[in-house]
């Protein structure tokens, strides 16, 4: 895939201001948004209690927000499930 000049000084001002677990999160939803933490868990093979406080850093950037809640694939109960504020086509992969 090509991409822009503009997308790649947006992943880099990116890359520079996240942490990589904080980039492993940011790039799943990426992916795939409409993941909940278990399931964001499951994709990253981070534990749970990294993905959490993870997924409220990026709230608090401004990065994420909530999608909607939802049933959650992993545990079965109702969760609140996360996508990226800006689209993929603005960064790139990581």
């Amino acid at each position: 895939m090509d991409y822009q000049p503009t997308s790649r000084l947006a992943y880099q001002e990116v890359k520079k201001n996240l942490g990589e677990r904080q980039l492993q999160v940011l790039t799943a939803l990426l992916e795939k948004p409409d993941q909940t933490n278990a399931e964001l868990a499951r994709r990253t093979g981070l534990a749970i209690n990294q993905i959490t406080p993870r997924v409220l850093e990026l709230r608090k950037f401004g990065k994420v927000r909530l999608l909607r809640h939802r049933k959650c694939l992993v545990t079965g109960s109702t969760a609140m499930a996360w996508e990226p504020t800006e689209p993929a086509e603005q960064l790139t992969h990581i």
